[in-house]
């Protein structure tokens, strides 16, 4: 999976915090959960919680610079 952002540098627990505090639907919380911490792939993780691959897709970039911008800070 390419992110737009390089996530080497923050701990998987800053960034699953950004995602708690910063990510408020629980639907797109979990997508983000799941490949950023988890490294799932769209198509996978759509089957998984029976969604389009569209829905996954927007769920990432609706959320990833806020996730990755607050992550950074608290590293």
């Amino acid at each position: 999976i390419t992110m737009k952002h390089d996530y080497k540098e923050i701990s998987a627990t800053d960034i699953e915090n950004a995602i708690e505090l910063w990510v408020h639907n629980e639907r797109d919380r979990i997508i983000l959960k799941r490949v950023l911490l988890d490294n799932i792939h769209y198509e996978p993780l759509a089957e998984e919680l029976d969604i389009s691959v569209s829905t996954v897709k927007r769920a990432i970039y609706k959320h990833e610079y806020t996730v990755f911008k607050k992550a950074q800070k608290m590293s």
